[in-house]
């Protein structure tokens, strides 16, 4: 007897639905591959079933660290058949922040590129070995032998898939269905538990409220591990569209992509949309398929959603959110008209206060916090202490981004209270790269800085203070990083001081930009 799923909260459920509907539909492509929705589901139960026989279970966290592929898919699906949990990884993540986040999140297995970017995953995760007791078996996206600890993909694809026919699978509204890392200010990563509700209170609802209907083509330009790429991917397909990604963003193919596609919606922040709009052979491209874009990331100027609206004649949504609610407010140019895109609007059943230092909520005018209630995550995993100091007891998220109430009831956000820099399409915690900096054997001090950057939107700035006596180059510091973290986290800037100037006892990065202004660094 097949298992009627369609009812099932959550991504698993979102699948199902649609292949009852529609079983031979595309799914989503991926540079050149793509997947129908029954040959997702036959290979996806082949993959659970090779983890079940690992000891996969439901609440296990099973980790996805390979790029943009219709593996990454494949597999999603086989950690969903279990009941288990998806935790998407950066493929940049190298020796530093994969020791910290396997660790930390309990990693059960995980699927890993043969290697990318010069990285190898295998290579470094097996060093670890004896330092991530939780972790049992690496499955290999390409060639490899296989023993005790090591799978390749396509051995799992082999599997018998017969021993899920009795395995019943139950999912309630609050059972944890994705754990995302999200940059944060304690210095570490932060792991986001998104629980099945939120996929279906706010991915799903938006899709409606976005305008997805059956048969949209939405090309995303942010990858997978990303909460937005992944994540509002899954509104497209709940309204019976098709999501398309490409391996590595390219101007030039992102373009050809959108023409050849019929492509008739974008995901894209304004920084990668200023770069597209430069690219010379622009006005060369048929983009008339195109009905709407949606930007998120970054501050979208007036001129350039007019650029869309009034010039290309598409609709233009500025979508404000976090890892940890998805999108709570947005601005629609089809029913926003002559108000700024930075002035947005409340999403029904997603409540919105802005909050003084008091915890007083503010006046119309006056500058404070946002705070959201229901869509909002279950917490920082294994992080109590830091999710009860933005989650209270009522459900209130305090969301660190900073806002004014308008006359008309509107909220237009100022800025962010924590030091988040924004690095092309890349959130990038300063305090993480701090924290790394100072295990080098001749750091004696370090603070990192941002700067607004005409291309990335903000460059990453460094300042290094080195022991004393000591001697090291800026090309020098790079290679330490070089392999280590993330290519985007590698510092553009280095500065070298003999000491860094605090104010109380903190560092302070205000008299570093003035030192640098005044050419004394």
């Amino acid at each position: 007897m097949i298992k009627d799923y369609s009812n099932t909260p959550g991504i698993f459920g979102i699948i199902q639905r649609n292949y009852k509907k529609y079983p031979n539909k595309m799914v989503v492509t991926i540079g050149k591959e793509h997947i129908t929705y029954r040959e997702l589901i036959d290979k996806g139960d082949r993959v659970a079933a090779a983890l079940y026989d690992m000891g996969v279970r439901k609440g296990d966290r099973v980790g996805i660290l390979i790029p943009n592929k219709i593996n990454w898919y494949i597999f999603l699906y086989g950690i969903l058949r279990l009941g288990a949990i998806v935790v998407p990884f950066d493929p940049q993540m190298a020796e530093h922040e994969i020791k910290h986040l396997f660790d930390k999140v309990g990693i059960r297995a995980v699927l890993v590129p043969t290697e990318f970017r010069g990285i190898n995953h295998k290579k470094i995760i097996d060093g670890l070995r004896n330092l991530l007791p939780d972790l049992k078996k690496v499955i290999v996206d390409g060639e490899v032998e296989i023993d005790d600890f090591h799978s390749s993909f396509e051995s799992l694809l082999a599997s018998d898939k017969s021993s899920l026919e009795d395995m019943q699978l139950t999912m309630e509204k609050e059972d944890s269905n994705v754990f995302f890392c999200t940059t944060g200010s304690t210095g570490t990563p932060k792991i986001v538990d998104i629980p099945c509700r939120i996929i279906d209170d706010n991915i799903s609802k938006n899709s409606e409220r976005w305008g997805f209907k059956e048969g949209d083509r939405f090309l995303l330009s942010m990858p997978l591990y990303h909460a937005a790429g992944f994540g509002w991917g899954l509104s497209c397909l709940s309204a019976g569209g098709s999501i398309y990604y490409e391996n590595y963003f390219s101007p030039s193919t992102f373009l050809e992509l959108t023409q050849k596609e019929d492509i008739s919606s974008l995901l894209i922040t304004p920084t990668l949309a200023k770069i597209i709009l430069t690219h010379p052979q622009f006005d060369e491209y048929d983009l008339s398929s195109l009905k709407s874009i949606i930007f998120t990331g970054e501050y979208l100027a007036d001129e350039l959603a007019d650029k869309f609206v009034n010039e290309m004649n598409i609709r233009v949504i500025n979508a404000l959110g976090m890892t940890e609610t998805f999108v709570y407010l947005d601005w629609d140019s089809t029913r926003d008209k002559g108000i700024s895109p930075n002035k947005l609007g409340e999403i029904p059943e997603i409540e919105i206060k802005i909050v003084d230092s008091n915890g007083e909520e503010c006046k119309i005018g006056e500058k404070g916090n946002i705070h959201i209630k229901n869509s909002v995550m279950k917490g920082y995993f294994r992080l109590k202490e830091v999710t009860d100091e933005v989650l209270d007891e009522e459900g209130w998220l305090n969301s660190g981004d900073l806002a004014v109430r308008t006359e008309d009831g509107r909220v237009e956000f100022v800025g962010r209270e924590k030091r988040i820099i924004k690095r092309g399409g890349n959130l990038v915690a300063p305090e993480e790269i701090e924290q790394f900096l100072r295990t080098h054997s001749l750091c004696a001090g370090v603070i990192v800085d941002k700067e607004e950057d005409l291309i990335m939107g903000e460059k990453i700035i460094a300042y290094f203070q080195m022991a004393e006596g000591a001697d090291i180059s800026k090309e020098e510091l790079r290679k330490f990083c070089k392999g280590r973290i993330s290519a985007y986290k590698i510092p553009d800037e280095f500065y070298f001081l003999e000491e860094i100037p605090k104010t109380v006892g903190k560092a302070n990065p205000t008299l570093l930009r003035k030192l640098r202004e005044e050419n004394k660094i």
